[in-house]
């Protein structure tokens, strides 16, 4: 059997937004790091390369750099059938992987460095409530403290270490706030921190410089403010003061009634110091304040009825908004800021002037559901996920891939897109039921078919001249529709029982095949000039997740499923006339139009590039951080596109043989294509 070669994947787009704190910036200014799923990206700001650090098992909850640069870390969900999350130790120059360890019984919440960076510092919520700390110089966890008190949720963990103090550090939960301190044994002991009568969940903890406050961003839209007396030890911890932006004012009668009082939408989720009295604080509904201080006296008695504890001591000095809920906040180089938003983008912000936001990155903020490549253009290509359907740009000269438009329909999520062979239209297959075609320029809806299924439209495939499309959906049912004056059902097909998971279309647009989840795949007759009709039945005993004809094979068909095998089927007898064992469940299946190759993704994140007529694995890419849900291929085989259920795509230079049988092909193709049609003399 021939060697597997690598596929090295030549630029990632994806960022897991969704993550508190996710977006970090290294301290030297140079990189930032970020999750994709379960890999942790280091990405050069100025050139854009990227390294990814593979090690975990689920997605990425928590980041943390340390104050020196030398070391990252990062935290994992908990996923059954694991008992628990780990925390994996990395080094920067290296980009490997130093250590890791397993205390944490549920998801880790947060990490923090100290400020000598010789310790890391983990938690975890709800039924674990543990805080647990690594020591590097012993290289190992040198202490682990779990409070009796399970938790209702892990809703409010955060955590912060003191700028001065190694041995302090400073956590949230629903129980309040609380300060850790670590003595020369690593033993742990906690002080519970005064709050009075003020009770708030915490998103966020920001240390200052001198250790003398902590400035919380609340989920009410506040900030609360401890004084922290760290040194020397005197009395406990205590609340300061919590504090608003004034309510909104009206030219007639002063201060307007507000539900929010002053207070941010959405909660506060991020603060960083930019001045001696100027803080940034980001929120929940993507408000990006400078904020200054206003040192107020001590509030007199509240009056009666008067419950808030909140003063309006945040000055407004400059602001921006952002379209999308903030989860990152950083310093990032001179006078600028580099956020992050639960909805996969990052903007570079300049802290001096507060106006034009720049998108520097955007991504999918969940699964990718299916991506294509139009036959017209390899320059781009076309994903769709949770609200919407996106066309992304190649720019090969400089190995980015940049967002080109976006079209939206919120609240709906989009299963499968193909476009056109002639690529005027965009036809996307929608949870709703619907069949919706957009016109790829400027995104308008010029087409819909609703109710086209009855619950979802979970696979399409349109014919070549764009008059007839074959649709699957979530019952089972498969539907030909015509094209006349609109699009008019033509036949309905109801075989299959369970989710049709693929549609193919054969070249010659005279058959379909669908592929369900109940084992079956069904090859269809749809010449337009007879009535629609079974022509065969394909039985497995595993779920199918791909299927494709072979181009210009004439009766052989491929079918991909999670028994782990690639089958191939001669559909004019119905026997499988080879089989293929791979090394993991099979989610997705793409066959080029020319070529002697196919490429197959697989649950564990995993792509292959396989040989058509040896029928053994030659090539091998590694880096989804979940399952790839769709490979697509450039229209000149330059190319390999993959994405999945994390977010992320993946661009793969085709190998060289692959390209090289390409183009013998298309040569192949003109020499025969110019020997039907010879020249004549005019």
């Amino acid at each position: 059997m021939a060697k597997v070669e690598t596929l090295a994947a030549k630029f990632v787009v994806g960022f897991e937004g969704a993550v508190p704190g996710g977006l970090v910036v290294h301290p030297r200014g140079q990189h930032i790091i970020y999750p994709i799923g379960a890999k942790l990206v280091i990405q050069n700001w100025s050139s854009g390369e990227q390294t990814l650090l593979e090690g975990h098992t689920s997605s990425i909850s928590a980041v943390a750099v340390s104050p020196n640069g030398q070391y990252l870390a990062s935290g994992q969900k908990l996923c059954p059938p694991q008992l628990k999350a780990t925390v994996i130790l990395w080094t920067f120059e290296s980009k490997a992987c130093i250590n890791k360890y397993e205390v944490h019984r549920t998801t880790v919440c947060g990490l923090a460095f100290s400020c000598d960076s010789k310790h890391l510092f983990s938690i975890s919520g709800f039924e674990d409530h543990c805080l647990a700390v690594w020591g590097f110089e012993q290289n190992l966890v040198v202490s682990c403290k779990r409070l009796p008190k399970a938790l209702q949720s892990s809703e409010g963990m955060a955590i912060a270490a003191a700028k001065i103090c190694p041995n302090f550090i400073v956590t949230s939960s629903e129980e309040g706030l609380k300060v850790w301190e670590m003595d020369a044994r690593f033993q742990l002991t906690v002080t519970t921190v005064n709050l009075g009568k003020v009770k708030r969940l915490i998103n966020c903890i920001m240390v200052d410089d001198d250790d003398s406050v902590a400035y919380c961003g609340s989920t009410t839209g506040d900030v609360v403010k401890v004084r922290l007396n760290l040194v020397p030890a005197p009395p406990h911890p205590v609340l300061e003061t919590c504090m608003s932006k004034p309510p909104p004012k009206s030219r007639r009668d002063g201060i307007m009634p507000s539900l929010l009082n002053g207070n941010y939408a959405q909660g506060v989720r991020a603060i960083v110091r930019v001045g001696p009295k100027e803080l940034v604080i980001a929120a929940g509904d993507g408000t990006v304040d400078l904020i200054e201080e206003l040192h107020t006296l001590k509030p007199k008695k509240l009056e009666a009825g008067n419950k808030c504890p909140t003063q309006h001591s945040l000055k407004k000095v400059k602001s921006c908004k952002i379209k999308s809920q903030i989860t990152s906040l950083n310093k990032f180089k001179t006078n600028s800021l580099l956020l992050g938003t639960k909805g996969g983008d990052m903007y570079s912000l300049s802290a001096v002037s507060f106006k034009d936001p720049t998108l520097k990155s955007t991504s999918h903020p969940g699964s990718i559901n299916s991506v294509v490549v139009p036959q017209v253009t390899s320059e781009v290509f076309v994903t769709c996920g949770y609200g919407d359907i996106r066309i992304w740009k190649i720019k090969k000269s400089d190995s980015k891939i940049q967002e080109a438009s976006r079209i939206l329909q919120p609240g709906l999520t989009c299963l499968c897109v193909v476009v056109n062979q002639d690529g005027s239209s965009i036809i996307s297959a929608w949870d709703d039921g619907c069949i919706r075609f957009h016109a790829p320029q400027s995104g308008r809806l010029i087409g819909e078919i609703k109710g086209a299924h009855q619950a979802k439209v979970t696979a399409i495939a349109i014919t070549s001249n764009s008059q007839r499309i074959v649709s699957g959906g979530q019952s089972g049912q498969v539907r030909v529709w015509d094209k006349y004056q609109s699009w008019n059902l033509k036949k309905v097909f109801g075989e299959q029982r369970g989710v049709i998971h693929q549609v193919a279309m054969k070249d010659d647009d005279l058959e379909a095949a669908s592929v369900c989840e109940d084992g079956s795949c069904y090859v269809w007759k749809i010449d337009p000039n007879d009535e629609p009709s079974c022509k065969i039945t394909l039985q497995t005993t595993s779920k199918l997740s791909g299927v494709s004809f072979f181009p210009g094979s004439g009766t052989l068909l491929m079918t991909t499923g999670m028994d782990r095998k690639i089958t191939c089927w001669d559909t004019a007898t119905g026997t499988a006339i080879r089989g293929l064992d791979t090394h993991c469940s099979i989610t997705s299946l793409f066959v080029p139009r020319k070529g002697e190759m196919f490429i197959t993704g697989f649950e564990d994140g995993t792509i292959r590039v396989w040989s058509l007529l040896k029928g053994e694995d030659a090539f091998c890419g590694i880096g989804h951080g979940a399952g790839v849900t769709s490979i697509a291929m450039g229209s000149d085989n330059s190319y390999i596109i993959s994405v999945s259920s994390d977010g992320s795509i993946f661009y793969w230079p085709c190998p060289q043989q692959v390209v090289r049988a390409y183009k013998a092909k298309q040569e192949e193709s003109l020499q025969n294509s110019s020997s039907r049609h010879p020249a004549t003399d005019r």
